[in-house]
């Protein structure tokens, strides 16, 4: 589970450096018009590393 946690709370944090990216270059660069996408997709992957840690903090 912790391993999980890791690559989920990576992935989180790799979508929201994505947005930041996005945000200060425009459409352009990976052609996503809306860039609150990313930290949608960011949330959510590091809503599901927390809960990963709470589950393996309780076996």
């Amino acid at each position: 589970m912790k391993l999980l946690s890791w690559i989920f709370a990576i992935l989180g944090l790799l979508f929201m450096l994505a947005g930041c990216i996005n945000y200060l270059a425009g459409d352009w660069l990976f052609h996503v018009s809306h860039t609150i996408s990313y930290f949608q997709v960011a949330i959510s992957l590091l809503l599901v590393s927390i809960f990963f840690t709470l589950i393996g903090k309780k076996e």
